[in-house]
C-alpha cells in the first residue's frame, strides 16, 4: 500500500513538471509576443445590421438602390478584413521572428530548475519526454537535457519563407476564419440578450466576405492559360483581319473599314499584351536591373495603344466626312460573301468572349471586353451598309462608320486620360484608402496612433505609405517585427503594388520625406 501511495505521489509530480514546463512555453514563448503585439480581436462593427437584402434593395428606387448596393460592396469587404485579422495568420507570421528573442520586451525569463525527487535516471527520461513535447513550429525549445541542465534557453523556429505573395495571405482558406466562429457566436448570444425580437438575416441572405479584386488577382501573368488566351486571340484577331481585307476590297464600306481598322488595332493591342507580359515575367528573374520588376509596362503599353488608336479612327472619321462631303451619292451593297465573313466575324469574337472572361487574369479580362466591343462593332458594321441599301439610304453607311469612330475615340480618350493620371501618380479612390486605413487600424492593439495613410497610383496598382504610432518603450526588434508584417498585409491587398510603414513614438513628427517643391 505505501509503495503503491509512493508511486502514485511520484506520477503526481511528474506531470506537474510538465504541465509547468508546457505553461512556461506558453507564457514566454513566441506566441505570448504575438498575442501581446497584435492581441486577440479589436472591438468590430456589427456590419450584418447596415445589410440590404436583395428584396430590399428591389424595392427601392434606382440612386437610393445603388447607394445601398454600394454599401454592401463595402461591408463585404470590411468584412473579409474581420475574417483575416481575426484569424491566426497575423499570429503566425509575427510568430515567425523568434530568433533574438531577448532583444524584445517578452523576452524569456530565466526559471530555475525545479528540485527533482528522483533518481538520475528517472529525471533524464522525464526531462526527454518534455523535450519531445516542446518540439513545437516556433516555440522556445526546453531547456537542455541532463541532470546538468542550465537555464538558459535555446530558440528552435522554421526558416523564414524565402518568397511572399498575395496568395500566402489574402486567400480563403481553413486557416482564415478559425477566431471568427467563437466571436460570431458571442456577438449573436450578446445581440439576443440585448434584443429577444431582433430579426437575424440567414446565411444565405446575409453579407459574405469579399474583396472585388481578389479574382483578377488569381493567375500570374506566366500562368500557360494566360499564354494560350493569348494566343487564341492573336490567331484569331490574324484570320478575322484576312477576312476583312477580302471585304473591302470587294466593297468600299466606311462601316467596314472603321471594322477594318479596329481589326488591325486588335492585333496590334494583343501584340502589345503579349509582349509586355513577356517582359514583366522575364524581369522578375532580373532583380539586378528591374528591383521592384515592371509591371508599370502593362499601363505604358495601353496608354500607347490608346494613343495610336484614337488617331486611327481620326484617320478613318476624316474619310467619312469627306464621302458625305463628296459627289457620289451611290448605294453600296454587301454581297454574300461579304456578310458571311462578317457574320462569322462576330461567332468568333463572342467565342473568345466567353472563354476569355472566365481567365481570372487582368490582361486577359481586357482581351474579353476587347471581345466585346468587337462583337458591338461588327454588328454595327453590317448593320448600317445594310440598312441602307435596302432603305435607299445613300448616306447611312458613312454615317454610321463616323458614328462607329466617334465613340471609339471617346471611349479610347477617356482610357488614355485614366492611364495618364494613374502613372503620374493619382490618389486612391476614398474607399480603397478607407479599406487599408481600416486594415491598419485593426491590425494590432499595440498600434496607438494612426499619423498618416498615403495612397497613390503607381501604374494600375497604388504605393501606399502609412505612418503608425508605438509606445515609446518598444524595443526596435518589437517594432520591426510587427510594422514588416503589417507591410506584408497591406502588400497583399491586390490593388498595393507596394506598402511602406513607417515607425513613431510620437503623435505629431516633421514630414517623413523631405519637401521636393519651393516653398510659396
Amino acid at each position: 500500500m505505501r509503495n503503491s501511495r509512493m508511486r502514485n505521489e511520484d506520477e503526481e509530480i511528474e506531470r506537474l513538471l510538465r504541465d509547468e514546463s508546457r505553461l512556461s512555453q506558453i507564457l514566454l514563448g513566441p506566441q505570448a509576443r504575438s498575442l501581446k503585439l497584435i492581441g486577440r480581436s479589436n472591438p468590430r462593427y456589427r456590419w450584418e445590421q447596415y445589410w440590404k437584402t436583395k428584396e430590399q434593395l428591389n424595392d427601392m428606387k434606382k440612386p437610393i438602390r445603388e447607394f445601398y448596393q454600394r454599401t454592401n460592396s463595402l461591408i463585404q469587404q470590411y468584412m473579409y478584413i474581420d475574417c483575416l485579422l481575426d484569424s491566426s495568420i497575423p499570429h503566425e507570421l509575427l510568430n515567425e521572428y523568434a530568433n533574438e528573442l531577448e532583444a524584445s520586451a517578452f523576452k524569456p525569463v530565466d526559471i530555475p530548475d525545479t528540485i527533482a525527487e528522483e533518481t538520475p535516471q528517472a529525471s533524464y527520461q522525464t526531462q526527454s519526454h518534455l523535450n519531445q513535447i516542446a518540439g513545437s513550429y516556433g516555440s522556445i525549445n526546453n531547456f537542455a537535457s541532463g541532470h546538468n541542465s542550465s537555464s538558459s534557453s535555446t530558440l528552435k523556429t522554421a526558416a523564414l519563407p524565402q518568397r511572399r505573395t498575395p496568395k500566402d495571405i489574402f486567400r480563403s482558406s481553413e486557416n482564415l476564419p478559425l477566431l471568427q466562429h467563437e466571436d460570431d457566436e458571442a456577438t449573436e448570444s450578446h445581440s439576443q440578450l440585448q434584443s429577444p425580437q431582433s430579426n437575424v438575416l440567414p446565411k444565405e441572405a446575409g453579407p459574405q466576405p469579399n474583396l472585388p479584386w481578389l479574382e483578377d488577382a488569381e493567375l500570374d501573368h506566366d500562368d500557360p492559360i494566360v499564354a494560350l488566351a493569348i494566343w487564341i486571340n492573336l490567331i484569331a484577331n490574324v484570320i478575322l483581319l484576312a477576312g476583312k481585307i477580302a471585304v473591302i476590297i470587294s466593297v468600299p464600306s466606311m462601316s467596314v473599314l472603321a471594322a477594318l481598322v479596329d481589326a488591325v488595332l486588335d492585333l496590334l493591342s494583343t501584340a502589345i499584351v503579349w509582349t509586355t507580359t513577356r517582359l514583366i515575367s522575364s524581369s522578375q528573374r532580373d532583380q539586378h536591373n528591374y528591383p521592384v520588376g515592371r509591371s508599370r509596362l502593362e499601363p505604358l503599353g495601353v496608354l500607347v495603344f490608346s494613343v495610336i488608336i484614337v488617331t486611327s479612327f481620326c484617320q478613318v472619321s476624316l474619310e467619312c466626312i469627306q464621302r458625305l462631303a463628296g459627289p457620289d451619292h451611290q448605294v453600296l451593297q454587301l454581297g454574300l460573301p461579304a456578310i458571311i465573313i462578317m457574320i462569322t466575324t462576330i461567332v468568333i469574337k463572342g467565342g473568345c468572349w466567353l472563354w476569355c472572361r472566365l481567365v481570372k487574369n487582368s490582361s486577359v479580362r481586357a482581351l474579353a471586353d476587347d471581345a466585346i466591343t468587337d462583337v458591338i462593332f461588327n454588328i454595327g458594321s453590317i448593320l448600317f451598309p445594310l440598312v441602307g441599301f435596302y432603305g435607299r439610304i445613300w448616306w447611312l453607311d458613312a454615317s454610321g462608320g463616323l458614328l462607329l469612330s466617334l465613340v471609339v475615340i471617346i471611349i479610347w480618350s477617356r482610357t488614355s486620360a485614366q492611364h495618364i493620371r494613374n502613372l503620374t501618380g493619382f490618389s486612391a479612390q476614398p474607399d480603397e484608402r478607407n479599406l487599408l486605413l481600416y486594415l491598419t487600424m485593426r491590425f494590432a492593439t499595440a498600434i496607438r496612433q494612426i499619423q498618416n495613410l498615403r495612397a497613390y497610383h503607381a501604374g494600375d496598382k497604388l504605393f501606399v505609405e502609412v505612418d503608425i504610432v508605438l509606445s515609446a518603450n518598444t524595443p526596435l526588434k518589437d517594432s520591426h517585427d510587427l510594422s514588416e508584417v503589417l507591410t506584408y498585409f497591406l502588400e497583399s491587398v491586390p490593388i498595393v503594388d507596394r506598402a511602406f510603414v513607417h515607425v513613431d513614438y510620437l503623435s505629431y513628427n516633421a514630414p517623413t520625406h523631405m519637401l521636393k517643391q519651393p516653398a510659396s
